[in-house]
């Protein structure tokens, strides 16, 4: 399982800041915290669940809580991370981290957007199971 804190660096890596190489400072990963709530509080809004325990404000719950996300949502969500977190930084993203986040993010939304699988009645017909037949289809 994956912490937040564990994401949070995963973004400033994506970003070219190794945290054993530059002292991330504690306002850095609080911001960062705040950010990544967010980002999953509206990602849940637009029905992207992956399994990221959501707080009731951007700034609450603790950065070494584990998360329960999937490993293939692990990407589109540090590079996204990233991608919020640079201006911030004064960085620029790496081009291949703006295309590598769109594409996670696409896929996160496909994904969600995938209708549910309809189930087949067990009912037989005349038993309150309804066929669509073609004369019941209007042009």
């Amino acid at each position: 399982m994956w912490t937040k804190r564990q994401i949070i660096l995963q973004a400033f890596d994506e970003l070219g800041i190794a945290s054993y190489a530059y002292d991330i400072e504690a306002e850095q990963l609080q911001s960062a915290l705040q950010k990544l709530n967010s980002m999953m509080a509206t990602w849940s809004r637009m029905g992207i669940s992956v399994g990221y325990p959501l707080v009731s404000s951007p700034d609450a719950g603790d950065i070494d809580n584990e998360t329960a996300v999937p490993d293939g949502a692990i990407e589109a969500i540090c590079t996204s991370l990233a991608m919020r977190l640079a201006p911030s930084l004064g960085k620029t993203p790496h081009p291949q981290t703006a295309v590598t986040a769109r594409a996670g993010y696409m896929s996160l939304l496909l994904q969600a957007a995938r209708p549910p699988e309809i189930q087949q009645s067990s009912l037989p017909g005349g038993a309150g199971n309804k066929y669509l037949r073609k004369e019941y289809i209007t042009p």
